[in-house]
């Protein structure tokens, strides 16, 4: 269970508005102007901004398998404090534990792995009942007990973590933990649903292809990407009848190819919609007079822009 804190920062784009503002000498005090220049700042991808909303969770009933991966991740500002295996009598009753989906699946395999925590707790029982001290008999508590922490951490690194913790190659247990961190703060205000909505997403949805060794296959793998960059090349070439003019002026798209829509969706963006790195597909241009064609997705992806200056016409 993820238990949002009320010390936590209640309208963060507006927070990252107002302390950009005072960069530029701007109004601070209208939420308003706050607002849309917070906007702007998460847009452009300004990650230092980021670091002015601030977290506190309680995070409960997670095991310390995956509490222990969560500290793996963090460093520098965030800090937190865990229950104590030392003071906290875990095992009046029976101390708690998760159980993996993979062995709730058979009745056999759970029945090994729930008899196997019994004997665990058994055996802490008979060493305190003989004079040992529980921040002794407490090193037999396995990893699959649940925990509680005080977390406290700030959107930069929440961001940060959901890049690499909602990749289907993160243990199971964290992308829960991910995916319930993400819907108590989209519970907590319209603003941190909004930031949820934007910019908590796997990685591969930022970069626009999988950078990992063993790939789910939901983004095309770097190795394979420049082939359906090619492959694209190769259609684009033919659309020698589209204008090619600008395709995205607000909130419409106006004359995008089949082709180059297919494009931009392998490359895991849309049109006018800023990635996690604030980069967006603005508009395809055509060239005539040199025979060229390439799409702008802004200067966070220039290499992408080096790759279209070789496609030519006939």
């Amino acid at each position: 269970m993820i238990t949002v804190q009320e010390e936590t920062t209640r309208n963060p784009i507006t927070l990252i508005g107002k302390e950009a503002g005072i960069c530029y000498n701007s109004n601070t005090k209208d939420d308003d102007k706050n607002y849309k220049r917070g906007l702007g700042c998460i847009n452009s991808g300004h990650g230092r901004t980021l670091e002015y909303p601030q977290v506190y969770l309680i995070i409960d009933g997670y095991s310390a398998k995956v509490i222990r991966e969560l500290y793996t991740h963090i460093g520098g500002l965030p800090t937190r404090l865990q229950a104590s295996t030392r003071y906290i009598d875990y095992n009046k009753d029976m101390f708690q534990y998760v159980t993996p989906p993979s062995i709730q699946r058979s009745e056999l395999t759970s029945k090994i792995y729930d008899k196997c925590m019994g004997e665990i707790h058994k055996a802490i029982v008979e060493l305190e009942s003989l004079g040992i001290p529980r921040e002794d008999s407490s090193f037999l508590m396995p990893l699959g007990m649940t925990t509680k922490i005080v977390f406290r951490t700030d959107l930069r690194l929440l961001v940060d973590m959901s890049h690499q913790r909602l990749c289907s190659r993160a243990l199971w247990e964290y992308q829960k933990l991910m995916h319930d961190i993400m819907k108590a703060l989209s519970e907590y205000s319209d603003e941190w649903k909004e930031i949820v909505n934007k910019l908590f997403v796997p990685k591969c949805d930022v970069l626009g292809y999988c950078p990992e060794a063993k790939s789910c296959g939901r983004k095309p793998k770097l190795k394979r990407r420049n082939a359906v960059i090619r492959a694209t090349f190769g259609a684009l070439d033919k659309l020698k009848d589209n204008k090619g003019i600008l395709v995205y002026e607000g909130d419409s798209v106006k004359e995008a190819s089949q082709a180059e829509r297919e494009f931009v969706e392998n490359m895991g963006m849309q049109f006018g919609v800023p990635t996690g790195n604030g980069s967006c597909v603005t508009r395809v241009i055509d060239d005539k007079e040199n025979k060229r064609r390439f799409i702008d997705f802004g200067s966070h992806t220039l290499f992408i822009m080096e790759r279209f200056e070789d496609i030519y016409y006939d």
